[in-house]
């Protein structure tokens, strides 16, 4: 596999050296190994590589051979795609083994995501009564599903399980965004004041923080006890598609995209939690599908649909 260099321009900064490792397919989501020597890639041809972080040597391949839907990343190790019998698998990251796979009443389920200590996976489908209307559902290790609660209309466009997996948070394109008790469903927050629609969900890594973000360019940060708005960041030029905490919980990375066309220059912000300031921007291409933390915090992985997956060093 070919390794490319090339040096990104950093406003008022010195230019720190990034790389693009190159794929055989396009990359849509990334995620680092827990030790932080590579680097998987969730490709359009429904298959996962892994590369070496130092040589971008392609370390290994893994096809999911039953996959009939491209893999989403659920967790950190977990990803779901739908199968040849209609049913929901869950494969591993790392190996590519099916880790389990239940009926899902063989209709999308969309925007999943896990709880792993707590065994919970989530995510939304159109309501049978009404298909503009979205349901949420969440199901149990073994497939029974523990509660399905209305979710508004329009589709589940994010969705985040607390840390601890107490509460699951989801929003639709009616712009709201509700909250939830996994033990019993109970609507804990329906938060009404966004006024357009969200794109990403994010827990900060101690759980005390929501971050919610989309068409606004705007990052409105919610105290996940009480519901109430803390502080808004603004500053991103485009809309944001994607967002990540540092594993300390002290930096946020966004990725945008144009509301006009995916394949045009956009931006990669960093951010200060804390005070709310921006630290730095880097270009981008086209639409940011996927950023991540490395395990040291010392480096995003970034995925823009191309076939590469690049990395960014940060520095504060």
């Amino acid at each position: 596999m070919r390794f490319t260099l090339f040096l990104a321009a950093l406003p008022m900064l010195a230019q720190p050296a990034e790389r693009a490792i190159q794929s055989e397919s396009e990359v849509g989501v990334v995620e680092f190994s827990p030790d932080g020597s590579s680097v998987a890639g969730l490709c359009k041809d429904k298959k996962i590589r892994h590369w070496d972080v130092r040589s971008g040597e392609l370390k290994k391949t893994i096809t999911l051979e039953k996959a009939t839907s491209s893999p989403a990343l659920a967790s950190t190790d977990t990803i779901t795609t739908m199968i040849e019998d209609g049913s929901l698998a869950m494969w591993s990251l790392q190996t590519g083994d099916m880790t389990g796979h239940f009926d899902a009443g063989k209709q999308p389920v969309r925007r999943i995501v896990i709880a792993e200590q707590q065994k919970l996976l989530a995510g939304g489908t159109p309501a049978a009564s009404n298909k503009s209307e979205t349901t949420v559902h969440v199901w149990d290790a073994a497939g029974k599903e523990r509660f399905a609660v209305p979710s508004g209309a329009g589709g589940v466009s994010a969705t985040a399980i607390s840390p601890d997996g107490a509460t699951l948070v989801a929003a639709t394109y009616d712009t709201d965004v509700r909250a939830w008790s996994t033990r019993d469903g109970e609507l804990l927050k329906m938060i009404t004041e966004i006024p357009v629609s969200t794109f990403v969900l994010k827990f900060t890594p101690d759980g005390k923080y929501l971050a919610a973000a989309g068409v606004d360019k705007t990052i409105s940060i919610y105290d996940a006890k009480t519901w109430k708005l803390v502080r808004k960041l603004t500053g991103q030029p485009e809309m944001i598609s994607t967002l990540a905490f540092s594993p300390d919980g002290k930096t946020i990375v966004t990725g945008g995209f144009n509301e006009l066309r995916v394949k045009h220059p956009v931006h990669i912000v960093l951010w200060d939690f804390a005070s709310g300031k921006m630290i730095r921007t880097l270009p981008a291409p086209r639409m940011v599908t996927s950023i991540a933390f490395s395990g040291d915090g010392k480096s995003v992985a970034v995925a823009d649909g191309e076939k590469a997956v690049r990395l960014l060093p940060i520095s504060r």
